[in-house]
């Protein structure tokens, strides 16, 4: 028993944590909505963990959702976790990435779903640019097609990612040297020299949603 529970123990000290590293504003069309965290870990394992939170603004809300990735030293996904702090906030979600797919188990204390959603034919689990800055930040022009699952839409996305080249930006009085990269046809990303967000840009039917470092 106490082997067992020793074992735990360790296998929870090996899991990377998750840390939000910067804090952004969030707006939809101008308007400030609430905001937005991100952070990036690795354990000793050489797994990888990118964490967000989206905090609301009461007006829009006032809802908190928490949502993790996992990958390993390679970039494959792992599994997916997404969550509120509150039960009444909103669903709890995990997901299992393998050979077969997406593996959803949902469950909002109402509501119970579990499958399996097969990945398109020729897919991989593995991006590549989990592991950009890790290694090396992309050159300009760099790219490389991924296939991600949608938390929000329970589907796989197939898109390409490039580094478009530096971007200098001044966000509240303060210069970030910065790489832009562009995610797909709706999302556009600046990061800094540690692979973290500076702004980030999506447009879609939906409209136009910004988030802007402050912290």
């Amino acid at each position: 028993m106490t082997t067992i529970l020793a074992m735990v123990c360790l296998a929870a000290q090996n899991q990377p944590k998750p840390v939000y590293q910067v804090k952004m504003r969030l707006s939809v069309e101008g308007e400030p909505i609430g905001t937005f965290e991100y952070g990036r870990s690795q354990a000793k394992t050489g797994e990888i963990v990118i964490s967000t939170r989206h905090t609301f603004l009461e007006a829009a809300g006032g809802l908190v959702n928490t949502e993790e990735r996992h990958y390993d030293k390679t970039g494959m996904a792992i599994k997916a976790i997404r969550k509120s702090p509150s039960p009444e906030q909103g669903a709890g979600m995990n997901i299992d990435f393998g050979d077969s797919g997406a593996k959803v188990n949902l469950d909002d204390g109402g509501l119970q779903l579990k499958q399996v959603i097969a990945m398109p034919k020729g897919a991989k689990l593995v991006d590549s640019t989990v592991l950009w800055w890790l290694k090396a930040p992309p050159k300009p022009g760099e790219f490389t097609k991924i296939t991600e699952f949608n938390l929000d839409l329970f589907n796989w996305e197939k898109m390409t990612v490039k580094a478009v080249g530096p971007e200098t930006l001044t966000l509240f009085g303060k210069s970030y040297a910065t790489t832009k990269v562009e995610r797909g046809q709706y999302e556009t990303w600046w990061y800094d020299s540690k692979g973290l967000p500076v702004k980030i840009v999506i447009v879609d039917d939906l409209g136009r949603a910004v988030a802007e470092r402050v912290s």
